[in-house]
């Protein structure tokens, strides 16, 4: 009989996600090689909490020295100023397997927070193993509106008054 808890919740669903990691891998090294401009001092890739069974919940923004998204009309640079975390992936947790999904919600589990940090965890294996540490601009993970980040140069959570705010002229 299969348990339903935290512990065998993270590595089934660390499973699926590993399924992506050569995808997420692709994109990665094709949004390294973009020529971003000159106004966009960090990449700052937000997991959202909408949970896996509609996609990936993930973008990564372009960010400017104000902390805004870097918009720009320069054909010459990468232009917009948002990309889609795999955008064509319906869904992570398939349709089959739905209701093992719900044994482990009604069993008391946080699904969604464990799916966000887990989240972080293959983004984070997946841009190292497509060369992110080589991007030249800083770079950032974090959970949609949350003030801590984790660094992809250095590897490591960062508080508020760390890492990416840093960047930013009005910080």
């Amino acid at each position: 009989m299969e348990v339903y808890d935290a512990d065998s919740y993270k590595p089934w669903i660390r499973s699926l996600l590993d399924r992506l990691s050569p995808a997420l891998e692709s994109q990665l090294r094709t949004i390294l090689r973009y020529h971003f401009h000159p106004r966009v001092v960090l990449l700052d890739t937000e997991v959202f909490p909408d949970g896996l069974r509609d996609g990936v919940p993930m973008r990564i923004f372009l960010i400017d020295a104000q902390n805004s998204e870097a918009f720009h009309n320069d054909p010459v640079y990468f232009l917009p100023s948002t990309i889609g975390i795999l955008e064509n992936v319906r869904e992570v947790v398939p349709p089959a397997e739905i209701e093992r999904q719900k044994r482990y919600e009604d069993a008391g589990v946080a699904t969604r927070e464990i799916e966000m940090a887990t989240l972080v965890e293959r983004f984070a294996a997946c841009w190292i193993r497509a060369d992110g540490q080589q991007c030249p601009l800083p770079a950032y993970i974090s959970f949609h509106d949350d003030i801590a980040s984790f660094d992809l140069k250095q590897m490591k959570w960062e508080a508020n008054a760390q890492g990416k705010w840093t960047h930013f002229t009005n910080h």
